[in-house]
Parts: C-alpha cells; structure tokens; sequence
C-alpha cells in the first residue's frame, strides 16, 4: 500500500491540517481489533510538511508536558509517529505525544543515530481530545528536515497505545508478519505526491 502526501500550492492552518484526507488501520499490529480505526494523514504546502493521526483511544499518559516542548522518550506513553526514509536508508522521525510534546531524529541507517542531527523547526502543533481518542498535527518547515522530499521517498506511520496488559503498536503497514518494529524497513511503503 503506498503512502500519500497531499500537496498544495496555498499554506495550510493547523485546522485545515485536521481536515487532511487520511488512510485507517481496524486492528493493530498483531490483528488486536481497534475500538475505532488508527488514522493517519501527510501534506506538503509550500513550506511545510503536515502530519495528522489520530490514536483510537483515550490517552492513557500519566505524564504531563508542556505542548510545544521538545522531548526524547514520547514512545514511553501513548504516542504517534511517522518515519520518513530516502533512497539511501536514511530516515527521519517525528513524534508526537497525547499532551502536545514532539520530538525528532535523523537515522543514517537501521537504528544507527545521525552523528549530527538538525533539530527541525516545527511550524505548528496542537492536539485534541474527545470520548473516544486523540488527534495531533505537527507542521515542520520543510527547508529544517534532514530527509529529502524528492521522489524516490519512502513513509511509515505508527503509535503506540499503553493502558492494557500489553502496549497495542499501530502501524501503516499492513498485516506485518514479524515482531513490532516501527525501525523496520519492510514497515515503509512508497510515498506518492497527490495534488490537492
């Protein structure tokens, strides 16, 4: 299944961006049936990468953190995440955690740390809650990423959701068949540019 980043030409607000068009997943990553499905959404306006997801469940974090803070170790707790990889096997990821705190890093390969990561520079962030689940969008100034956007451009989006006996690992790949691994090269599907 590929992955879509929507484009357009005029900027984007953070209440557009919980608009996007988005993908689903009904179960997780073992085939655990969700309660409502795992959705997630990219875009590109012209200066912006734009991430939404929505985490099908309430946020179970106990941790309090100040929206906007940048913050290693949102997998932690409840968490969503997109992962970013060009045609050499580097790759770039974004978290974002049910309390608005974010954070990112570069990967030269597999799990391998960049020696000098850029912090990107995010243009917008915000998180809301209902009944039910949690929704973020993160914006990241394009020129700041570590990772090209051109084509040939790989994506994987995933979260984590804790509370039961065992964390529920979300993902967009589907069906996966070897043990919960968001690093994992088979988990990242091609990305297509889609005018919007």
């Amino acid at each position: 299944m590929e992955t879509v980043i929507h484009t357009f030409t005029t900027p984007l607000s953070e209440d557009r961006a919980f608009q996007l068009p988005r993908r689903s997943h009904n179960q997780a990553w073992r085939g655990e049936e969700l309660s409502s499905p795992f959705e997630w959404g990219l875009a590109l306006d012209p200066t912006s990468l734009w991430f939404v997801a929505r985490i099908p469940a309430v946020a179970a974090s106990s941790c309090v953190r100040r929206k906007g803070h940048f913050v290693e170790g949102l997998w932690e707790s409840d968490v969503a995440e997109l992962f970013l990889r060009d045609a050499h096997g580097r790759y770039q990821e974004f978290n974002i955690s049910a309390d608005g705190a974010w954070w990112s890093m570069t990967f030269s390969n597999y799990r391998e740390r960049h020696s000098k990561p850029r912090r990107p520079v995010k243009t917008a962030i915000a998180v809301r809650h209902d009944a039910a689940s949690w929704m973020a969008v993160l914006g990241i100034e394009i020129q700041t990423l570590d990772v090209s956007l051109r084509e040939p451009l790989q994506a994987h989006v995933s979260g984590i959701l804790y509370g039961a006996a065992e964390p529920l690992y979300l993902t967009s790949c589907p069906q996966p068949n070897f043990a919960p691994d968001f690093h994992d090269p088979r988990c990242f599907s091609a990305v297509v540019l889609k005018s919007t």
